[in-house]
């Protein structure tokens, strides 16, 4: 039974698309220091992706690093709820600045989403189609209103002609969620 189960196993595991991730070169080298401040993680940022997997994700992990000290933008104030753009408008920050007693904003954004292979392909794929999300996680210092952290992490999945009868293939929001995994493990290092 045994062998049969490892059978099965090894052939659905070789009957896989693979996800390529890559960080972007300008993301933030250094590491932060957790030690002191308070600290606030704002809502997750995307359209069409799986919020509630990609907060507890980060959630978990910065909850390693800073226990008591870490709050969700719910816990302290639902009306400081900001869609922070990427781009260098300061003002949703200054009124976080202005409204709560937090020296730091975590915020996290999926961008890139693009969905087109099922997660199982039947009867051979169709080449040229791809699923791909890139994550990005932001820290702002809240007393400076400053960009401190910076971090991008690229997921793609891109099918190619085969022969199978089926391949398995990771969604956009999987390939996000491993996205962001790897951004945690960088930033928690």
């Amino acid at each position: 039974m045994k062998k049969i189960f490892y059978l099965f196993f090894s052939f659905i595991f070789i009957q896989c698309y693979t996800a390529q991730y890559k960080t972007d070169f300008i993301s933030t080298p250094f590491k932060l220091d957790f030690s002191q401040g308070t600290w606030m993680i704002n809502e997750i940022q995307c359209t069409g992706c799986s919020k509630d997997n990609l907060h507890h994700i980060a959630y978990k992990g910065f909850l390693k690093k800073l226990d008591s000290r870490l709050k969700g933008v719910h816990e302290v104030d639902p009306s400081l709820l900001f869609a922070i753009p990427l781009d260098k408008d300061p003002l949703p920050l200054q009124i976080i600045q202005k409204e709560s007693d937090y020296d730091y904003l975590i915020n996290i954004s999926q961008v890139e989403t693009k969905d087109e292979i099922n997660s199982i392909e039947l009867l051979g794929g169709q080449e040229g189609l791809n699923n791909n999300a890139a994550v990005i996680l932001e820290i702002y210092d809240l007393k400076t209103l400053e960009k401190i952290y910076y971090r991008k992490v690229s997921g793609t999945m891109e099918s190619e002609e085969h022969d199978e009868d089926f391949r398995l293939a990771k969604g956009a929001n999987a390939i996000a969620a491993k996205c962001l995994t790897n951004i945690m493990k960088k930033v928690l290092e």
